[in-house]
């Protein structure tokens, strides 16, 4: 067979389950002149023999005889690597005789770049909606560039850490903004997780493509479906909707009506397989003679021949993704979710429990009276009749829906009302997009197949596609009400983490309130330690007659505290005296209660105090911590928990990362969210508040190491740190057991040491990378000057010599521009910037100056109302009262108003 003419060869398929099916006719247009016979290679050494594959698409052959036969498509696309296994002429390998081929598809992430990026940019370009306008070819190329980077596939250490990308591969990652990188990581990893699902729904799919193909080599049914089909699979994200896509390719089940059809009826399976293609070579009357002449009943329960070829036509029609897309549109929008509530029967048979003669009467009102109890007292009772669209529903509702349905106090369903609609709907599309010209023809023209196709029409949607459409719209609304509520709670843990730390470090009376087992205080220093006194750790007992004792142990240890003051103060005793004591005052139970006694302690020694009110979530959980016992041995936990509420007010951060994110009340229905994803999302958020501020490699607590960049999840590395302590440079850090050059690539700029102890390079006191260091020695040398006068030679520099300086080092060092100018950026920064949380409270109290005099005429709720529901709700309305915002969700925020319970501001 002479090859330099297109050949169209039968190529059967083995997939890696081994099952064999034939592909669609291929075209192979070789680029030079040679026999079939001269390529072929003998089968114990066919699995060298690789080339790539896609339907309907004209291949050429590369020169590369020496690792075998490579075919590359013409056009480009997602593709599919296909090992071609030759056979030699003495055991049927002449021309024109069938190939058997081994497909290997590629469905690995890295394998579908340049199609991902084209497929999610919208979404990603969602993410930031006011970031403003940036091109879609721009924003592809970026996905496309950092995609790679985000592959655990490509990295036996891992995937570059998105702090890392945002910070040091800035000319990468751009345009794309932090929480767009976020976003497209997120994606990513979903995509890997799902790759081996993926791939048996491409097989599945695959198979009952090609098997269809096969009976007939030309079909006029156009093959953009199975394509579109294809695409989602690969692009998909979510288990969900890939399982939705899966769903109509999987095998039936033994015993299915599906598989019952199949075996006692393979001719009827046959002819509606060859009708819904369109072919040619099917006779109308060989259809009226099988399913309309004969009315006898099928050997499939009580179901005639008609009722199996519609129950087949069906299911076709439900897997068509053309139909399903248009029905799915209308189903989301037309959706309509109605919730009742369910009474307990366990009281109605408790009801039961009397005699004969009175259950008629005694027992029927009983259960009346039980049942009106419930809905009473049910929290779910503003669902008991309630009937919205799922399109308009909130995030909590959505979140307490599903609750109550899961606790068996609601019951819910979902309805569509314009079914009609729907089918007409279907029917348009069957016909003018899914249906050849031909099959189109004989649906206008013959009653018969049209009847057969308007019932298979109602059979998909009452049998199928309802309840299909109807629960993947309620999955939907529960994943997206899922992410926004892991978002919220994302960014109040971000929040919370950067709380600006005190300015200047003082020590601190901490309270830990409690009624009957006390109030647990500490004494702390300026630096978070206990102060060296025999009553660091005290209870104190107020109830009764306890209290003037009470009020005599808190004097003295306000008069501790303020000796400590003065001795950590370096600018004599005289400015401290007229400073208050900082109060750290959890709000738990009792909180007010100690209040009263503080201020009256305060009142009676004459020493002013700072009272500052402390979320104390998730200090007891702390407290018990493995941790917390090596710092404190011996101690109660009940005692280290005013620790925690005191450390809170000196450095928030350094002390919430001992805490896991979900203890610390930050969410909206935390426990009913995927606990895997909003862990993984959680932790992401402290690493990325660890990251912006940057720890001390030398002092920074274990739970703040395991924090940083790179070291989430590899618990002994961070402990392999602070085993190695003096570190004495960023590059001791490459000797730790089991940090490999990925993770000190995305670690090592965030752990930074003091000045004085930079016995290396004193860059290691920045935020400059060590890979950047060789340029930023360069650029100092040029400058000729040091880190000290960084900022005034920069500053003296004119554009134009700063413009040739960046151009000068690029070209030196083979960056790009925009690289040097971050480097220079992080540079700068590390010499004139301060902490970045005081930085932030410093522009949040610039933006707070015009409304500053309206919240000095605020004050306090006063107790006697904070402690009282009932009083409050008399004395309502309050104004002017001073609140801090501990919780913000969708519907509102809650505020910490000085008692047990917070106020809600919707």
């Amino acid at each position: 067979m002479n090859l330099s003419v297109a050949a169209s060869l039968l190529l059967r398929v083995t997939t890696t389950s081994r099952r064999s099916y034939f592909l669609p006719p291929v075209q192979f247009r070789p680029s030079s002149s040679s026999s079939w016979n001269a390529l072929t290679t003998p089968a114990t050494t066919a699995c060298r023999l690789s080339r790539t594959y896609y339907p309907d698409t004209i291949y050429s052959r590369r020169e590369s005889l020496d690792i075998g036969l490579t075919w590359k498509p013409i056009t480009t696309s997602f593709e599919s690597t296909i090992r071609l296994f030759g056979s030699s002429p003495d055991n049927g390998g002449e021309a024109g005789k069938e190939k058997a081929i081994m497909v290997e598809r590629n469905t690995k992430t890295g394998d579908l770049i340049p199609l991902l990026a084209v497929e999610w940019r919208q979404s990603i370009e969602r993410v930031e909606e006011g970031a403003g306008t940036v091109s879609a070819s721009a924003l592809e190329q970026a996905m496309q560039r950092t995609i790679p980077l985000l592959l655990k596939e490509n990295s036996s250490d891992g995937a570059s850490a998105v702090p890392f990308l945002c910070r040091y591969r800035v000319d990468v990652v751009a345009p794309l903004t932090t929480q767009q990188v976020h976003a497209l990581r997120d994606k990513v990893e979903r995509h890997e997780s799902l790759h081996s699902k993926r791939t048996r729904a491409l097989d599945a799919l695959w198979e009952s493509s090609a098997l269809s193909s096969s009976a007939a080599s030309s079909s006029p049914q156009p093959t953009s479906s199975k394509k579109e089909l294809e695409k989602r699979m690969l692009v998909c994200t979510s288990p969900t909707q890939l399982d939705e896509l899966y769903a109509p390719f999987k095998p039936p089940s033994k015993g299915s009506l599906a598989e019952r059809i199949a075996s006692a009826h393979p001719d009827v399976v046959e002819l509606m397989d060859r009708l819904w293609r369109g072919e040619a070579g099917y006779r109308t009357k060989e259809l009226s003679k099988l399913m309309f002449a004969s009315k006898k009943a099928s050997d499939v329960g009580t179901m005639s021949l008609r009722d199996c070829a519609i129950n087949v036509l069906a299911t076709q029609l439900a897997a068509n993704p053309l139909i399903h897309d248009v029905m799915m549109d209308i189903v989301q929008r037309e959706c309509i979710l109605s919730t009742t509530g369910i009474v307990s029967t366990e009281k109605k048979t408790n009801t039961k429990k009397t005699t004969a003669s009175k259950t008629t009467s005694s027992s029927n009102k009983s259960s009346s009276r039980d049942k009106k109890k419930d809905l009473t007292n049910s929290k779910y009772k503003g669902y008991f009749d309630f009937n919205s669209k799922a399109a308009h529903l909130r995030d909590h509702q959505v979140l307490a829906i599903r609750r109550g349905v899961q606790n068996k106090e609601l019951k819910m369903s979902m309805n569509v009302a314009n079914a009609d609609y729907i089918k007409r709907r279907m029917k348009a599309v069957l016909v003018e997009k899914v249906f050849g010209e031909s099959l189109a023809g004989e649906f206008q023209q013959h009653a018969a197949i049209r009847s057969l196709f308007l019932e298979a029409i109602d059979d998909a949607w009452s049998r199928l596609l309802k309840r299909r459409s109807t629960t993947a719209v309620w999955r939907e609304v529960c994943e997206k009400a899922e992410r926004r509520a892991i978002a919220g709670f994302c960014e109040n843990v971000q929040s919370a983490l950067m709380s600006p730390p005190q300015p200047k470090p003082t020590p601190i009376l901490a309270m830990d309130p409690g009624l009957g087992a006390g109030t647990k205080i500490a004494l702390l220093s300026s630096h978070g330690a206990l102060l060296e006194s025999s009553r660091a750790l005290t209870t104190v007992q107020f109830l009764g007659s306890k209290k003037q004792t009470a009020v005599s142990t808190l004097v003295d240890l306000l008069k501790i505290v303020k000796d400590g003051d003065r001795s950590s103060s370096q600018e004599g005793s005289e400015t401290v005296d007229g400073t208050p004591v900082v109060v750290a005052l959890g709000n738990g139970h009792g909180s007010d209660e100690s209040r009263s006694l503080i201020e009256e302690a305060s009142a009676k020694c004459g020493i002013p105090v700072d009272i500052q009110l402390v979320n104390e979530a998730g200090a007891s959980v702390w407290s018990v911590t493995k941790s917390a016992e090596q710092e404190f041995p011996g101690v109660p936990p009940a005692a280290i928990g005013a620790v925690s509420i005191g450390r809170r007010i000196q450095d928030p951060m350094n002390e919430l990362v001992k805490v896991p994110p979900k203890s610390l009340g930050l969410g909206m229905y935390q426990h009913d969210l995927n606990e895997k994803e909003l862990e993984t999302k959680l932790s992401h958020a402290s690493v990325d508040a660890v990251a912006t501020v940057g720890v001390d490699g030398n002092s920074c607590s274990l739970e703040l190491l395991r924090n940083v960049p790179g070291l989430m999840g590899k618990a002994k590395v961070a402990e392999g740190i602070v085993s190695m302590r003096p570190i004495k440079g960023r590059n001791d850090l490459k000797t730790v057991k089991g940090l490999g050059a990925k993770t000190f690539e995305n670690c090592a700029a965030f752990i930074r040491l003091r000045p004085s102890d930079c016995k290396e390079d004193i860059l290691d006191s920045t935020r400059v990378h060590p890979e950047s260091y060789p340029l930023v020695h360069w650029i100092l040398k040029k400058l000729k000057t040091d880190l000290e006068g960084l900022s005034s030679s920069m500053t003296s520099l004119d554009e134009e010599k700063k413009k040739r300086l960046i151009s000068d080092a690029a070209k030196s060092f083979d960056l790009t521009t925009s690289r040097v100018e971050n480097v220079m950026s992080l540079l700068l920064e590390s010499v004139t910037c301060n902490d970045p949380r005081l930085e932030m409270a410093a522009n949040a109290a610039i933006r707070l100056t015009p409304v500053q005099q309206s919240l000095e005429l605020c004050s306090p709720v006063a107790t006697s109302l904070a402690s009282d529901l009932s009083s409050l709700k008399d004395a309502c309305p309050v104004k002017n009262v001073v609140g801090t915002v501990r919780n913000v969700i969708d519907f509102g925020a809650f505020v910490d108003i000085g008692g047990e319970s917070n106020g809600l501001i919707h």
